[in-house]
């Protein structure tokens, strides 16, 4: 890929990546995650996925890479799904930030009942994007 992996981006004095990038990246992957895990009849899980495995497009579109180790789950693997998030109101560029991170947390809890799908995830971020690009309208 022309602008190699986001690890290259996000450890970098040479590179940066706006807040309005970030959250596209975040989408880009969410979006493959939730294809991957949810929109194939047999899902993959990646198993290792980390900053070098994200590689970015000339256009700095995110895409999924080195699925050396993932797994596929057979149908007698059991999903749990998780409830829809709920909306987000108008939001602050200050707080976009926590948004995002309060989100990561929820991804990331211990028991995999607790954490949010990727489809979830996804429309979460979109929310997140649409309100961030309200509130500089605004300002």
């Amino acid at each position: 890929m022309p602008n190699g992996s986001l690890e290259k981006w996000l450890h970098s004095e040479h590179y940066f990546l706006d807040i309005l990038q970030r959250i596209n990246i975040m989408i880009d992957v969410a979006s493959a995650l939730e294809y991957h895990h949810a929109g194939q009849p047999t899902p993959i899980i990646h198993c290792d996925l980390k900053p070098s495995n994200i590689l970015l497009h000339e256009d700095i579109v995110a895409h999924m890479g080195d699925f050396g180790i993932a797994k596929l789950l057979e149908e007698d693997d059991f999903m749990r799904q998780t409830m829809t998030l709920a909306t987000i109101g108008y939001m602050a560029p200050a707080n976009c930030i926590l948004s995002i991170m309060e989100l990561a947390l929820k991804c990331s809890a211990e028991l995999p009942e607790d954490r949010n799908n990727m489809a979830d995830v996804v429309a979460m971020l979109k929310k997140i994007k649409h309100k961030f690009l309200i509130s500089i309208e605004q300002a």
